[in-house]
């Protein structure tokens, strides 16, 4: 990765999907990290939906100033915090970082 693409806006969506029964503890897991995120340098955007066809699926909508600052979000201690809070509870996630084209 150059200097270039680690000083460029970056996008994410990620996606999380709660394992039966385990519905709103998710939901309320992933609802406790917004205001933190929401503080965290180089944060522009951090918006969480819920896919109406789905409920168990989860998608975030994030922008980051640049890939240093998305990849400080990733090791932020309330990130580690969810993670070993929700262990167990989720079918899957995964998350895609982007970089804008046009």
């Amino acid at each position: 990765m150059s200097d270039s693409d680690r000083t460029e806006e970056v996008s994410c969506v990620a996606t999380t999907i709660a394992k039966p029964g385990f519905e709103s503890r998710i939901h309320k897991a992933l609802e406790d990290l917004i205001d933190p995120v929401r503080q965290e340098q180089g944060m522009i955007q951090y918006d969480m939906f819920q896919d109406p066809a789905e409920s168990r699926r989860y998608v975030f909508i994030e922008r980051w100033a640049t890939m240093a600052d998305f990849e400080a979000h990733c090791v932020a201690p309330h990130i580690a915090e969810y993670l070993k809070i929700t262990d167990g509870w989720i079918e899957h996630s995964e998350f895609h970082a982007l970089k804008k084209v046009r």
